[in-house]
């Protein structure tokens, strides 16, 4: 898992989100924005020094040790993100908090303007109730966009391996319907709010993410059947697939 995602890789990941984050400031005084899975909290450092009290930030991990204050500081200052005085101000609008997601969700409704996650979902079990989660906590008019590492499969040139692992075990959400495979851009179409959408290019596949408009009710119809940990297939494979089969 990566732990130490910088600014620049949130917009090169999730095409130039904060661009949302500057335009929702030109009508409000402040945002709440929560980084979901944050690890280091270098995201959030770096949104933190560019728009200081106008930006309200929230970041969770499972543990301490996946990313704290004193790791947030050490890696800031490593990269040259922050100096030591610097980090003693804007420390002040970010808030660490810990939790296992596949357990309980802290949050309440409607209370973030926009959510972010980099290289965390894929590791989350259920993976369509954190969207719909996801969808509860906005605010009115919230976005959320979350990096899935699901590629466009569409594509000819995509490599056979991703992450060191063979291709069937680099899709982590996978919908059943009667028996038949659904893509995920295919099922996600008919909700209204929820687009599939695409960052810069990484090793010549494209990066995709999910992004969701605040929706009043968000229910994708999923029934989850299980998970598997490619982990404990290999221990050097990382990643969780999710199996779901759509209701009736």
């Amino acid at each position: 898992m990566e732990l130490s995602r910088t600014l620049d890789e949130l917009d090169f990941y999730l095409n130039d989100f904060t661009k949302r984050f500057e335009k929702k400031l030109l009508f409000s005084k402040k945002i709440n924005v929560l980084d979901a899975g944050c690890g280091n909290g270098l995201v959030m450092l770096g949104l933190s020094k560019r728009f200081g009290n106008k930006i309200k930030l929230v970041g969770y991990n499972q543990k301490k040790e996946h990313g704290n204050f004193n790791s947030m500081k050490l890696k800031g200052i490593k990269k040259s993100i922050i100096s030591d005085n610097e980090f003693k101000q804007v420390k002040n609008n970010i808030s660490f908090t810990y939790f296992d997601v596949d357990k309980k969700f802290l949050f309440k409704k409607n209370s973030f303007d926009f959510i972010y996650s980099l290289a965390s979902i894929y590791l989350y079990q259920d993976k369509i109730k954190f969207l719909e989660n996801c969808n509860n906590i906005l605010k009115d008019k919230g976005v959320a966009r979350i990096q899935l590492f699901e590629i466009k499969n569409s594509d000819k040139n995509i490599s056979k391996e991703i992450l060191g692992k063979p291709m069937e075990y680099n899709a982590f959400i996978e919908i059943w319907d009667d028996g038949k495979l659904i893509s995920i851009k295919d099922y996600f179409k008919q909700f209204k709010g929820v687009n599939i959408g695409f960052g810069k290019k990484e090793n010549g596949n494209k990066i995709v993410y999910v992004e969701i408009i605040k929706q009043k009710k968000l229910d994708f119809g999923l029934e989850f059947l299980y998970a598997i940990d490619s982990h404990k297939i290999y221990d050097s494979w990382m990643g969780v697939k999710s199996i779901y089969k759509v209701k009736k």
